[in-house]
């Protein structure tokens, strides 16, 4: 699902379009990735530009934790309500030291970049959380006040 057409955004919510995702990043690595939450908000409707974005920062963070973190688990948590989307990812992989990386430039890597550009976009928040050998945590917060 890279080139996610915008028919698919349309046909299956967020939490089944992570979960395809997920399936499919499996068959290719050998990561374990779980998805929880979510499915019961499926009634709550996100807009084409949101579902586009909580797709493509999730597709980020999970592929960093398989490329760079060298992940064997990652668990995903996905919590929709009328009023905000929450996700958080949380990997097993060897982490990341983030207190030499503070400032978002080029030598933090252009996917921290595109995440805040991402989020930003959308008025909400991206925090991550890791140390050395410890996994690395994300937690997006997104209002849906748009």
């Amino acid at each position: 699902m890279n080139g996610l057409h915008p028919a698919v955004i349309d046909k299956y919510t967020i939490y089944e379009l992570l979960t395809r995702e997920c399936a499919r990043l499996e068959s290719i690595s050998s990561t374990k990735i779980k998805i929880s939450g979510g499915a019961e908000y499926s009634e709550i409707i996100l807009s084409k530009k949101i579902k586009l974005n909580i797709f493509r920062i999730f597709q980020e963070c999970v592929s960093n934790a398989i490329k760079h973190g060298g992940a064997k688990t990652i668990e995903v948590f996905l919590s929709i309500d009328k009023y905000l989307v929450l996700m958080d990812i949380q990997d097993d992989g060897c982490g990341y030291q983030l207190s030499t990386h503070n400032k978002l430039t080029k030598s933090s890597g252009l996917g921290f970049i595109s995440l805040h550009e991402r989020v930003a976009l959308l008025n909400g928040q991206i925090d991550f959380e890791s140390s050395t050998d410890k996994g690395f945590n994300v937690r997006l917060v997104l209002p849906l006040d748009y």
